[in-house]
């Protein structure tokens, strides 16, 4: 006779799992003809940095995952997810019976009790507990500030293995704007400039004709 299989329902599945479901189609996959002629893959969904389709950065499989947006205004924010698992059932344990202790003699009792120096304690470190989302605000600071507090952010969070391409994501908006701005002022600059040399040319113009 075969035995019926059943499936928990606090079971977790892994990355690796959810990629090898993931792997060959989903909404956010964009195929592209590389130079070498060979087709590469990448990948759009939200929280993956870099946007390369593989177990390491992808934001639908890792357990714990970073990505970096643009605010519609000005600053950046910091989005960090965890697909927490399902805690699983607690077992009822029996209370096991105490042990009574042998009762010691009179002359034991009676006997000096040695003095043992006791070890200083050191403290536990902090554990933080598991986020589900977070959304961090970087505004008003200089560039290797932030970077420095995306790093930390990541390590406390427990997705160290994502530090460079967050901060590179980073630095690339970053960089991103403020070429983006010095055009706007050259820009502006050169409409100036030609408004005024068509102004002079103008009154130039009417000096002539009197």
């Amino acid at each position: 006779m075969s035995k019926a299989i059943t499936t928990s329902t606090t079971a977790y599945h892994g990355p690796e799992v959810i990629f090898s479901a993931i792997r060959h189609h989903h909404a956010f996959l964009k195929k592209v003809k590389h130079i070498s002629g060979k087709p590469a893959t990448f990948s759009l969904e939200p929280l993956n940095p870099l946007g390369i389709h593989s177990v390491k950065y992808s934001g639908f499989a890792r357990e714990r995952s970073a990505d970096i947006k643009q605010n519609p205004g000005k600053g950046y924010t910091l989005l960090l997810k965890s697909q927490v698992p399902r805690k699983k059932l607690k077992k009822n344990k029996t209370k096991k019976a105490k042990k009574e202790k042998p009762q010691q003699s009179q002359q034991a009792s009676d006997a000096p009790k040695k003095t043992i120096a006791k070890k200083k304690k050191t403290p536990k470190r902090k554990i933080h507990p598991p986020f589900k989302n977070i959304e961090m605000k970087l505004k008003g600071l200089n560039i290797p500030k932030t970077n420095q507090i995306i790093k930390s952010t990541l390590r406390r969070f427990g997705a160290g293995d994502l530090q460079r391409a967050t901060v590179r994501k980073y630095n690339a908006y970053v960089i991103a704007d403020k070429v983006s701005e010095v055009k706007k002022k050259r820009a502006a600059f050169k409409t100036k400039k030609d408004v005024s040399t068509a102004i002079k040319v103008s009154k130039k113009q009417k000096k002539g004709k009197k």
